[in-house]
């Protein structure tokens, strides 16, 4: 059965494709490049029935890392029970850690070692969750430290944030290299809160965000795909 696929240019190298299947079975992608297939094709997909569930992943690690450091993600069951289970595949073998924080999540590390494009499955009793496989772009390692970047403040405390109020905490990036923080914000659902980053006088950074509900939230900082901080607050 034939598909029709919608093909977008992303850049000057990258082509971005979509396909819709309708009906569940065996499924066979061919890819060619002048004419000819290029490596690896055709490829088979297996379609099964949509599935539901509540379960959500999150995080830095879910869509880039960098060789050297610990791409990390975290995974919300959301009261779902069943069997949770994780692989890492592409260019190298990547140890993977995990870490269940006996509350229904748990933090998940992997530890890629060449450069490319990993897929991270996240498993459900044997199934993908929705949204799985996630592709990684794994990179070089670059001149930046991450493991000295500082940060502290009641924006981070696991206890004393109240719903609807600011809070804010301070990251002192400075012994880590010369390269620009983001900060994400997010809860147990996934969905992120509006951050605020300000310049301190002494060059540290102002981070504050105000909190809309009394699930776990989880806060994020990483310069140049590299997680640079990660706090998840129980």
């Amino acid at each position: 059965m034939n598909q029709n696929v919608m093909q977008s240019k992303v850049d000057g190298n990258t082509y971005e494709c979509h396909y819709y299947p309708t009906k569940e079975g065996r499924y066979v992608i061919m890819v060619t490049f002048a004419g000819q297939e290029v490596p690896k094709s055709p490829f088979e997909v297996k379609v099964g029935p949509k599935k539901e569930s509540s379960i959500v992943a999150y995080g830095p690690g879910l869509s880039s890392g960098v060789i050297g450091y610990p791409a990390a993600f975290v995974v919300e069951t959301n009261g779902e029970t069943g069997a949770l289970g994780f692989t890492v595949a592409g260019p190298s073998q990547a140890e993977i850690e995990c870490h269940d924080n006996g509350d229904g999540s748990a933090l998940v590390k992997y530890h890629p070692t060449a450069v490319g494009e990993y897929a991270v499955h996240i498993l459900c009793d044997n199934e993908d969750i929705p949204k799985s496989p996630f592709i990684a772009q794994i990179l070089p390692r670059t001149d930046f430290h991450p493991e000295l970047v500082k940060a502290s403040g009641p924006g981070l405390e696991k206890n004393g944030v109240t719903i609807n109020q600011p809070t804010s905490f301070t990251v002192d990036p400075s012994k880590a290299g010369n390269a620009p923080l983001d900060v994400v914000v997010q809860d147990v659902y996934g969905t992120k809160l509006p951050v605020e980053l300000k310049n301190n006088p002494d060059g540290t950074k102002k981070v504050t965000y105000t909190p809309t509900s009394g699930v776990p939230h989880t806060v994020e900082g990483w310069s140049t795909l590299i997680c640079l901080l990660c706090f998840y607050l129980y």
